[in-house]
């Protein structure tokens, strides 16, 4: 019987962290969306998916769909605009299948092009 106890006991605080990770707010604010800086090493046009190396040196792929929004700067972009080495930002979030869609990727100004005025 004691068994049963600690067994539901055990369970029951497992489920109840589960549920928090997957309801976490990120730092963009929004629940379910997550942030992500780094540098595009490939993009796959046909399949809208990028590779990018993060801040950590993590190798991560991301999707990109009908309702993604690509800007340079404040600008609207597409995914032409995007090429290999680019530095860029994401807010992603997962899912039903755990793939990372990304809503918004913002592609940072290379420095020779900052620095023409």
């Amino acid at each position: 019987m004691k068994t049963w106890i600690v067994f539901l006991i055990c369970l029951a605080a497992g489920l109840s962290f589960s549920g928090s990770a997957f309801s976490q707010t990120s730092e963009t604010g929004q629940e379910g969306r997550f942030t992500t800086r780094g540098v595009i090493t490939k993009i796959d046009g046909p399949a809208k998916t990028i590779f990018v190396r993060n801040d950590g040196g993590l190798e991560l792929t991301f999707h990109l769909d009908e309702g993604t929004q690509i800007r340079l700067g404040k600008t609207g972009a597409s995914l032409a605009d995007l090429k290999d080495e680019d530095e860029v930002e994401m807010d992603y979030e997962y899912n039903n299948d755990y793939e990372k869609i990304v809503r918004t990727l913002t592609k940072s100004a290379s420095p020779a092009s900052a620095q023409k005025t």
